[in-house]
């Protein structure tokens, strides 16, 4: 049995690394970083995102989720949303131009 779990532990962490490099060459040939399309991954699914929330889910440092949002806000991809954001915790939508960005063929 011991057997069977390494086999399956080996095969999920292959898939793990291709799906990455998909993820990583898909970015490249749409001139975004890596982590510019975690972000944006993260709130076209759920609607909006903070900050933090996108930190815990990638296991990120705050500093290089918080550069990217500010990039993304100044390029007018990403906005404020004031309805979803508690205290602190700033929560961002996709603006039009972000929208049409994540769904371009």
């Amino acid at each position: 049995m011991e057997k069977e779990n390494l086999k399956l532990l080996d095969d999920i962490n292959q898939a793990i690394i291709k799906f990455r490099g998909m993820y990583s060459r898909w970015s490249s040939e749409h001139n975004i970083s890596y982590h510019e399309m975690l972000v944006l991954y993260t709130i076209r699914d759920n609607g909006f995102c903070t900050q933090k929330q996108i930190c815990e889910n990638y296991l990120l440092p705050k500093q290089t989720i918080n550069n990217v949002i500010t990039a993304l806000r100044k390029e007018d991809i990403l906005i404020y949303d004031e309805q979803h954001s508690t205290g602190r915790e700033k929560a961002f939508v996709l603006s039009d131009k972000g929208t049409r960005l994540c769904w371009h063929p």
